[in-house]
């Protein structure tokens, strides 16, 4: 049975989100090896971001099957996408990360690896496209029917967008004439980082759902 959204539920989500915050103000006031180990590029909340992408991957391998590799194969590279670039894979190997919009016109990455990057990219771009042309209809209609499964997905896709604006804010808000304080700047980088752990958890509780409710239904 498709399972519904209660207040319960919304309660878990601003307790999830108060966490964050007050995390996010913590890491304030550590020290520079804390926050290195902590929240820096290579520590700990970053690898533990990746390797819950990774668990999406296995997870939904394990309760859907080796059937679902050629049925849901898009979801599986959007995962391995999002786990990669948690590790910092789109610039390991090049000087310009993949994803920016000057790697094109970088003189420091060859024809070769240009032509490997928009190879990648594009992939992806198809998955998402593929992703969004087959399951974008049932996700708006199950939005409004309150499923619960369909919300922790917005929660997931909330939480990318949010994290996503948070990344840089003080150099995207400098370009406007706005300037953050150094105080706020720093708050904002950090509150992203951890948001974007909030990421992979949430589709690692949806992928569960999605399954449990189809269990479910072919029981009865």
């Amino acid at each position: 049975m498709n399972q519904r959204v209660s207040w319960q539920h919304l309660l878990v989500v601003l307790t999830f989100l108060a966490i964050f915050i007050f995390f996010s103000l913590w890491s304030l006031s550590w020290s520079e090896e804390v926050y290195r180990l902590v929240l820096s590029e290579v520590g700990i909340v970053e690898t533990i971001s990746a390797f819950g992408y990774f668990l999406c991957i296995g997870l939904l391998f394990y309760v859907a099957g080796r059937s679902s590799l050629k049925d849901y194969w898009y979801v599986y590279l959007v995962f391995l996408a999002m786990g990669l670039r948690e590790l910092d894979f789109d610039k390991r190997f090049t000087e310009t990360g993949i994803f920016k919009s000057k790697f094109l016109l970088a003189n420091d990455v060859s024809v070769v690896e240009k032509f490997v990057g928009i190879s990648v990219v594009v992939l992806i771009l198809y998955s998402v496209y593929v992703l969004a042309s087959r399951h974008l209809k049932t996700f708006l209609s199950e939005l409004a029917a309150l499923s619960l499964r369909s919300y922790v997905v917005f929660f997931a896709l909330g939480l990318t967008v949010i994290s996503k604006t948070l990344d840089g804010l003080a150099r995207k808000l400098s370009s406007f004439g706005v300037y953050l304080d150094a105080s706020v700047s720093v708050f904002t980088s950090r509150l992203e980082e951890i948001l974007e752990l909030g990421i992979p958890l949430a589709f690692l509780y949806a992928i569960y759902l999605y399954f449990y409710d189809r269990r479910s239904s072919r029981s009865k």
